[in-house]
């Protein structure tokens, strides 16, 4: 049955076309792999340049965490597809692409997701809420197995059951205890980062103001470039200017602090 490598849609025999899409469908959808990673325009040209070369089971997909476009490929075509791809880049595309990989036709690899930032302060009150919990849990837990070992809670329990419940129960507790502990001390932890991590942004936010202008970001720019792409252009030029000014500064709260300032000066 015919299948739609975008809208994963099966379709009945006779159909060539995605009702939905456009996109040709497939006999059947295998393991994907990505030939390409970039700019629309050079994606629907790779695709185009492939469907003339009697590939037609490649197509482009928007990528949203990157904003970006991929070239998606069965990767049980991909040695036929290698040769047309080294091809493309070397005789027919504008763009400089490194040489291709010995085991993937891979020409230009997706970047590393950033895990977002999330502020220390946060972290901590989650922290520190966790650990409350389990310290009281076990705890409580630990004094009512003593209360029942002495006598003072009644239960009618024979010698064998009262050390299982002993030792299951009271390895039980111990671990809460330990937990909450451990988490009592990530918590300290994550207090003092939330300092450090508050007055590295202050300091970034105060020397971007006094000597970074609006002009500095925007230079170079052409006009007739997508909202997308002058995003991407910008936010690049912030973080440039960032990590050349402030040294060791984590990838996850580069991402957060050039977004910030990105929105203080376009929204």
């Amino acid at each position: 049955m015919p299948w739609c490598p975008i809208c994963k849609n099966e379709y009945k025999e006779g159909y060539e076309v995605c009702a939905d899409c456009g996109c040709k469908l497939m006999d059947s959808i295998g393991e994907e792999m990505t030939a390409f990673f970039g700019p629309e325009k050079e994606a629907d040209a790779i695709v185009n340049y492939l469907s003339e070369n009697g590939i037609d089971y490649a197509y482009k997909k928007y990528n949203n965490s990157d904003g970006q476009y991929e070239v998606l490929i069965q990767k049980s075509k991909k040695e036929e597809i290698r040769p047309l791809m080294k091809k493309y880049f070397t005789e027919i595309s504008p763009i400089e692409i490194p040489e291709m990989d010995a085991e993937e036709p891979v020409m230009n690899e997706p970047p590393v997701n950033i895990p977002r930032y999330k502020k220390p302060s946060e972290r901590a009150a989650e922290y520190k809420s966790g650990a409350q919990t389990l310290l009281l849990v076990g705890i409580v837990g630990l004094i009512i197995l003593v209360l029942v070992d002495i006598g003072l809670i009644p239960l009618a329990l024979s010698g064998e059951s009262k050390v299982l419940i002993n030792i299951v129960m009271g390895g039980l507790f111990i671990i809460f205890v330990v937990v909450g502990l451990n988490s009592v001390k990530t918590y300290k932890k994550l207090v003092l980062q939330s300092g450090e991590d508050e007055a590295l942004e202050t300091s970034i936010l105060e020397w971007f103001e006094k000597s970074v202008t609006l002009d500095m970001i925007t230079s170079g720019e052409n006009s007739k470039e997508s909202e997308e792409s002058l995003y991407f252009g910008r936010l690049k030029t912030i973080k440039d200017m960032i990590v050349s000014n402030f040294e060791s500064v984590d990838p996850s709260f580069l991402e957060y602090i050039s977004d910030k300032i990105y929105n203080n000066l376009f929204k």
